[in-house]
């Protein structure tokens, strides 16, 4: 069989593969309304360095801070790494996640642990009296795994523990999955990605459940390397809410140790996207500002540090 035939082949299969994920979501679509798990929401957008990008970043790969975004993002990566974010948030508002990257021998894996604190709520009482109380705090830990089973095709599969507590009552757990892929074109440093997130059961607060942010992913990147230059697409759809979300984003080498960022976020929590990155041998620092106006107000800084060991 020719390079071009087993191209062609592999194209039908990515096509097939995005058929079949989508077919899967549906059996996992709950209707529109509101999501819960907070902490699985601001694990894209916490990252300083994707954050930067326009939220752009399922069809990046070799990059351990956008394993969020999709698991197969892991591949290529052949050695060990940390990646450490912060969001300064809106008052006593925080999240931070923490990424541990190893390979081995059947493939790279990583472990994340991220906490979101929704700070604060003051309750009033019918007796004059007043109570402070913790708003929300949701812990998820991820295990992710990616491997190139198929030429030119790595996949990658995160699993994920998540336990969320509301208004103080004891925390509810649930589980779900992130399944992705990524195609590297014969055209290159022109790659399409598709991923599917947060598949599984909802949370329960007391006696109502509600649904994880399900969502469908698709995206092309393209890395021109001569330039020293990375732009990224994403369309997301949110299967609950039942809307698109799209972004672009690129990042340029501008010197050995210094990038820059810039991207967009569309639709509904539009908004413009900055950062940049100063980078020192195995160690690299990332600071974004953001002025996406429905994520502002949760905050718009991300700090970042990366070190490879």
């Amino acid at each position: 069989m020719n390079e071009k035939s087993i191209n062609s082949c592999a194209v039908c299969c990515l096509l097939l593969g995005i058929y079949c994920l989508l077919l899967a979501a549906n059996c996992f679509a709950w209707g529109a309304g509101a999501s819960a798990g907070m902490g699985l929401e601001f694990e894209q957008m916490g990252n300083a360095r994707s954050a930067a990008m326009g939220e752009a970043g399922a069809a990046i790969e070799g990059a351990v801070d956008f394993i969020h975004y999709n698991p197969a993002a892991l591949s290529g990566l052949d050695r060990f790494e940390i990646s450490f974010a912060y969001m300064l948030g809106f008052g006593d508002l925080s999240f931070c996640n923490l990424i541990y990257n190893f390979p081995t021998e059947i493939g790279p894996f990583a472990v994340s642990l991220s906490y979101f604190d929704a700070g604060s709520a003051e309750l009033n009482f019918e007796d004059g009296s007043m109570k402070i109380i913790k708003a929300q705090a949701d812990l998820v830990f991820t295990v992710s795994y990616s491997r190139e089973f198929f030429k030119n095709i790595p996949l990658g599969l995160s699993a994920k523990i998540i336990s969320s507590s509301l208004a103080e009552y004891p925390a509810t757990q649930a589980f779900a999955i992130d399944a992705g892929g990524i195609y590297r074109t014969p055209v290159q440093g022109l790659r399409v990605g598709f991923c599917l997130k947060n598949l599984g059961g909802g949370l329960k607060y007391l006696s109502v459940s509600e649904p994880l942010p399900a969502t469908i992913g698709i995206g092309a990147s393209y890395e021109i390397f001569e330039q020293g230059l990375l732009v990224s697409f994403d369309l997301k759809w949110l299967l609950n809410e039942g809307k698109f979300v799209s972004g672009i984003g690129a990042e340029y080498n501008f010197t050995e140790n210094l990038l820059f960022r810039a991207g967009y976020v569309f639709t509904d929590a539009e908004g413009l996207t900055l950062g940049m990155g100063f980078r020192q041998k195995q160690y690299t620092f990332d600071y974004t500002f953001t002025f996406v106006k429905d994520i502002a107000p949760f905050g718009n800084q991300r700090l970042g540090f990366r070190m490879q060991l």
